[in-house]
C-alpha cells in the first residue's frame, strides 16, 4: 500500500475548505432532517451528549476571549447550535411520545431532576 503524502492530505483538505459553503448547506440539511426521520435512542444519547459538550465549549470560548472579534462565528455557530438543539426536543418528544422512552441520557437526567430515590425510578420496558 502507497502511504499518503503530506500534500496529498493537504490538498484535500483545500478542497473542503473550498466548499465549506456547500458542506454547512449539507449539514443544515441533515439536522432539519432529523425533526423528520425518527432517530434510534443510541445515536439521540450520542447526539445530545455531543450537544451539550459542544455547548460548553462555546460557553468557555465565550469566556476566555479578550475581543469580541475573536469569536465573530458566535452568531451563526449559535444559530446552528439552537436549530440542533431544536431537532433533538423533537426527536426526543417522538421517541418520548411513541414509545414511553427516549433513551438513558434522558432517563438519567430526569430521574436526576426530579430527585428520585433508585428504589422508586420509573423504569420504562425495553
Amino acid at each position: 500500500m502507497a502511504a499518503i503524502s503530506p500534500t496529498a492530505s493537504s490538498s484535500r483538505l483545500g478542497r473542503l475548505i473550498q466548499y465549506s459553503d456547500i458542506l454547512l448547506a449539507i449539514g443544515m440539511a441533515m439536522i432539519v432532517g432529523m425533526m423528520i426521520v425518527p432517530l434510534p435512542e443510541g445515536l439521540l444519547d450520542v447526539m445530545i451528549i455531543m450537544n451539550v459538550a459542544f455547548a460548553l465549549v462555546m460557553l468557555l470560548v465565550g469566556m476566555h476571549i479578550t475581543e469580541p472579534l475573536q469569536f465573530a462565528a458566535f452568531p451563526s455557530l449559535l444559530l446552528i447550535a439552537t436549530l440542533f438543539r431544536l431537532a433533538l426536543n423533537v426527536s426526543a418528544s417522538r421517541l418520548i411520545l411513541l414509545q414511553g422512552h427516549a433513551g438513558s441520557v434522558i432517563d438519567s437526567f430526569g430521574n436526576f431532576v426530579v430527585g428520585a430515590s433508585p428504589s422508586t425510578r420509573c423504569r420504562a420496558s425495553r
